[in-house]
């Protein structure tokens, strides 16, 4: 999921960004969440801080100004987006202060352009943020483990079995959890498909798929495996694989 916050009591303005989001990241078939805040003090507050991938910013709001409440987003988010949405021309450098990926004018012409070029941006930033280390425990064990090393999770009674590629060889490690809340704890990655109800494959080491729905899982020195897509999740399972085979050429 693909989080934005929009800072901004200009309802007119909000209500245009709205339409230009969806009418970018909806052909996309991107999942996304918009929530909007009419003050910094309303954005700083929520307890999802942390959770939003993108922070459109308009600078002047009472309370807190667009700055100030970049500053506090870095605090408490050090790896979001941050762009200003501003009628102000003066302030951009120092908009950068804040790492902020654009600095856009709302009155431009070009806006529209330079809206969509910073969600794209943010999308990449966001994708490659998922393939960072995740602390993940197992037991009394505590394991820093790269998303793209996992070959395949899947659930066992009240347990997790994740199979994960280390030095060449795939070893199985067992934690108590839902499969359901997986992906948001490896930062939604968005490689891992589902096959069917309980077993999430990364689509890095899917080597073929046959005429009977079977696919072929080849990791490592050690590791091959046939795992069959339940017929409720073969079209969507299909039709993701093409798509990430074809993003990888």
């Amino acid at each position: 999921m693909f989080r934005i916050a929009i800072c901004d009591d200009n309802k007119t303005f909000l209500s245009r960004e709205l339409d230009l989001i969806a009418s970018y990241l909806d052909p996309l078939k991107v999942k996304y969440k918009v929530d909007v805040f009419q003050s910094g003090v309303d954005l700083v507050q929520t307890e999802q801080l942390s959770s939003f991938d993108l922070f459109l910013l308009d600078y002047e709001m009472e309370g807190l100004n667009g700055f100030e409440t970049a500053k506090v987003i870095r605090e408490k988010a050090p790896k979001s987006c941050i762009a200003f949405v501003t009628v102000y021309y003066e302030f951009s450098r120092e908009g950068y202060k804040y790492d902020a990926i654009r600095y856009l004018i709302k009155h431009e012409m070009s806006f529209e352009m330079e809206l969509q070029g910073c969600l794209e941006r943010a999308l990449q930033i966001k994708n490659s943020h998922s393939n960072d280390p995740k602390l993940l425990e197992f037991g009394n064990k505590s394991l820093k483990v790269n998303p793209e090393s996992i070959v395949y999770i899947q659930t066992s009674k009240h347990y997790l079995l994740y199979y994960i590629l280390e030095k060449s060889i795939v070893t199985c490690y067992k934690k108590r959890g839902k499969i359901d809340s997986v992906l948001k704890e490896l930062g939604n990655a968005n490689y891992f498909l589902a096959i069917r109800t309980g077993i999430l494959v990364n689509l890095k080491y899917v080597r073929s798929i046959d005429r009977k729905g079977f696919i072929n899982i080849i990791a490592g020195s050690n590791f091959t495996k046939l795992i069959r897509i339940s017929d409720s999740y073969k079209t969507d399972f299909i039709n993701g694989y093409m798509k990430y085979l074809g993003d990888k050429s």
